[in-house]
């Protein structure tokens, strides 16, 4: 029946992300950097690989289309096949899903501050932190094999690698270990080309 199939990869994808963040403590959330990115107005087309380091649990795919714009965050959320779960948008009247076909398994603000982890510039973390418990701790240069440790106090909250890809700049993978939540988030390129065709141009 069209309802059935319209709804089973949905439900099936917000199911299984449950489990890989189910468990965990209700995740951290640290002050926002500034929401214009320096390299806006820019369309990103990433794979959201989401993994927990369980046999049980294989990494879980998702497609997101983030738009840098100059006045905040803009992702559209698709499953590999294509389908449209979700909009998050994180502008200055904060972080929220919008046309979601299936409730969320986590907060908006979690889902866009671990993309601007991995995303933004660390000098736009920094600031962003500025007068809280939240710190930046840098090695080398992001996109370029560095490295950014994110704490709360002196409790390690994230870990992000860079330059699994080689030498393409900021088309390199991201991998964010996130340590309080327990899973692996990687940010990996997409193919533009391929991935148009899936997503139907999402982000407007």
């Amino acid at each position: 029946m069209p309802t059935r199939s319209r709804l089973t990869p949905i439900l099936l994808a917000a199911l299984l992300l449950a489990l890989l963040l189910g468990g965990c403590a209700t995740p951290q959330l640290a002050p926002s950097p500034s929401l214009s990115h320096p390299d806006a107005p820019r369309t990103l087309i990433r794979l959201l690989s989401f993994e927990r380091g369980d046999a049980r649990h294989p990494p879980e795919r998702l497609i997101a289309v983030i738009r840098l714009a100059p006045e905040g965050l803009r992702v559209a959320v698709t499953s590999p096949s294509g389908q449209r779960l979700m909009t998050l948008i994180h502008d200055d009247q904060g972080a929220r899903f919008e046309d979601t076909l299936a409730p969320p398994p986590f907060p908006a603000a979690w889902l866009a501050q671990r993309l601007e982890w991995g995303l933004w510039p660390s000098e736009a973390l920094t600031r962003g932190f500025e007068g809280s418990r939240w710190r930046l701790v840098e090695t080398g240069r992001a996109h370029h094999g560095g490295r950014r440790d994110i704490y709360h106090g002196s409790r390690l909250i994230a870990r992000v690698d860079y330059g699994f890809a080689g030498t393409r700049g900021d088309d390199d993978h991201v991998r964010l270990d996130d340590r309080e939540a327990g899973y692996v988030l990687n940010i990996s390129p997409l193919d533009a080309a391929g991935a148009k065709e899936k997503t139907d141009d999402p982000i407007e």
